[in-house]
């Protein structure tokens, strides 16, 4: 069948005048290549009408037979000497991925050793030249390699034992290094210029409260049916992560200062977190309903909900409560008569971090429990799960520690203010403060945190001076406190690295413990000499009998002065041990 084509059109209307313009029109168009530019279409608008794919133009243009694929054969033979220069170049690489043998082993993703190979095919592997196997060795170590850095990094406390290894330095590093490091540390919310703060965040959830944790399941944010619970889990999770990131990068931020603008930064951080745990707590009561959570319930009776997101603010809200003291203590901020109270306050703090430790673990287990009775229950996932038990059991360890350590020294430093060996520096009577302004002052800090809810001026002063308790039981009590902190610290020193959560930073923090436990023996020590000091003074002054009413111990002779170290001599800077030097020697050597 033949096809016709229309004849022209004839477009006739009086007002129309029909002019012929091509060989007009074609006379002034410039050739292929010119830039049309006047007066009305400038060079701007000229280079951007330039067309897409011009050879010259778009570097992404690929000429007729190019490909993007690099045309390179992996599995051809090589000298020796060829290789041993792949080798060195890999080993200088930033980016190991540029290299097509890294490439070749990587894509696809193999899913065991043999797969990880330049060649899939069985035939082809078998063909390949000896020696490169030599190469395919090699970039199967160093992928390996990196791996187990990636994860060490991503798993661990790695950020936060470097910032205190770098800031335990005597003396302390200059204000500009401190100034590089927190730069260097976290800039545009991204740590070491790598790992943006969503990664951190939830390694440290996963690793604290929420090991497998549904809260934390990077699959949950390809979800986009707002009905999906999934869909509402990852937009809960995004607003706790949108809330937190700055408060939690701070904690990193502050410890790069010197030590009196980490103690004043501090103060002003546990508000922060205070709210934040308030805030957080709705989260959680969201996420409950939406995970269906069921509270749990013990022999001991019902303990509630688990509440994984506030227990994890309140855990670093306690942690910076405790650093607020202690650093109190190490900047010789109280004076001699304040340290029974404010070692009473820390063993609060301490006490009140363990038990909490002791919920989450409660809740961990039953998690683990439960998931193991589940289907689908993998080693990757036990592994989780035994990963966050041992730092849970780790921290609670150091709770322990720091609760027993600080009680045995208020009950020493009660019984040297009972006898009249603890005097506070200067004048006294004190003209311009009393007992009850000095605790105000002391706690302005924690006066308006919600939990744990702050003593009040008596119930501090009842707890630290203990009315009701004779000197020989609170030297009784103090021994036992002490000895009890020597072992907790002998036994957080012989845990390895990968439970005590130091990688790399292991020898100096195993440093720090054996400070705390010789500071612990040495405390020992001078608990043993009051209370043989008192009880030969009491057995003098009794007829042997050793017995005295309360009201009287305080007029009792020890033959006993006290001193305390210089700050920055003693055994550790948070625990202030005395030294007690018997008076009758020196009255024999003048």
């Amino acid at each position: 069948m033949r096809h016709y084509s229309p004849p022209p059109s004839h477009v006739t209307h009086p007002g129309v005048v029909v002019r012929e313009i091509t060989d007009k029109f074609a006379s002034a168009v410039k050739k292929p290549g010119e830039l049309v530019k006047d007066e009305h279409f400038t060079l701007f608008e000229a280079v951007s009408a330039l067309e897409i794919m011009d050879p010259k133009m778009d570097s992404g243009f690929l000429a007729e037979g190019e490909s993007l694929d690099e045309e390179y054969d992996v599995s051809r033979d090589l000298l020796p000497e060829e290789i041993l220069g792949i080798i060195d170049q890999l080993f200088c690489l930033e980016t190991l991925l540029t290299s097509v043998y890294v490439e070749a082993i990587l894509n696809p993703t193999p899913t065991n050793i043999t797969e990880a190979d330049f060649a899939r095919d069985p035939k082809l592997r078998d063909e390949q030249p000896k020696l490169l196997f030599i190469l395919r060795a090699y970039c199967v170590g160093l992928l390996k390699a990196c791996h187990l850095v990636n994860e060490l990094v991503k798993a661990e406390h790695y950020y936060e034992t470097f910032v205190t290894t770098f800031q335990a330095r005597k003396p302390q590093p200059l204000v500009f290094i401190r100034s590089l490091l927190q730069t260097l540390l976290i800039k545009d919310r991204f740590v070491l210029g790598t790992y943006d703060a969503r990664q951190i965040i939830d390694q440290d959830l996963a690793l604290t409260v929420l090991p497998w944790g549904k809260q934390i399941d990077p699959s949950y944010v390809n979800v986009e049916v707002p009905s999906d619970p999934r869909h509402q889990i990852a937009a809960q999770m995004a607003n706790f992560r949108a809330r937190i990131t700055e408060p939690y990068l701070d904690i990193f931020r502050i410890f790069c200062q010197n030590r009196c603008r980490v103690r004043r930064t501090l103060c002003h951080s546990i508000h922060e977190w205070d709210m934040l745990q308030a805030e957080v707590e709705e989260i959680d009561q969201l996420l409950q309903v939406t995970l269906d959570e069921k509270p749990l319930t013990t022999d001991r009776g019902d303990i509630g909900y688990r509440l994984p997101l506030s227990s994890w603010a309140y855990l670093y809200k306690l942690r910076q409560m405790e650093w607020i003291v202690q650093l109190g203590f190490e900047l010789a901020i109280y004076q001699p008569d304040e340290l029974a109270g404010m070692y009473w306050y820390l063993n609060y703090l301490a006490k009140t971090r363990a038990q909490h430790g002791d919920r989450i673990k409660a809740f961990t287990s039953r998690a683990l429990s439960q998931g193991r009775q589940a289907g689908g229950y993998t080693a990757a996932r036990d592994r989780e799960y035994m990963h966050s038990l041992s730092y849970i059991r780790a921290t609670m360890l150091d709770a322990a520690c720091t609760w027993e350590f600080a009680d045995g020294l208020c009950c020493l430093y009660t019984t040297l203010q009972r006898l009249g060996l603890v005097r506070p520096f200067g004048p006294e009577p004190r003209p311009y403060s009393d007992d009850e302004r000095r605790y105000r002052i002391r706690m302005r800090p924690f006066a308006a945190i919600a939990l744990p809810q702050l003593p009040t001026f008596d119930e501090f002063t009842r707890a630290a001076s203990q009315p009701e308790t004779g000197i020989p039981d609170l030297l009784k009590y103090a021994g036992s406190a002490i000895a009890g902190a020597r072992k907790g610290y002998e036994a957080l020193a012989k845990l390895p690295d990968q439970q005590a959560f130091c990688i790399r930073s292991g020898d100096r923090w195993r440093a720090e413990v054996h400070a705390c436990q010789k500071a612990a023996i040495a405390a020992g020590v001078a608990v043993t000499q009051l209370a043989k000091a008192f009880d030969a003074a009491a057995g003098v002054v009794d007829g042997g009998e050793g017995e005295r009413a309360a009201e009287g111990e305080a007029s009792l002779d020890v033959g006993l002065r006290v001193e305390f170290p210089e700050p920055g001599t003693g055994y550790h800077d948070w625990w202030i041990v005395p030294r007690l030097i018997p008076t009758t020697s020196e009255k024999k050597s003048t």
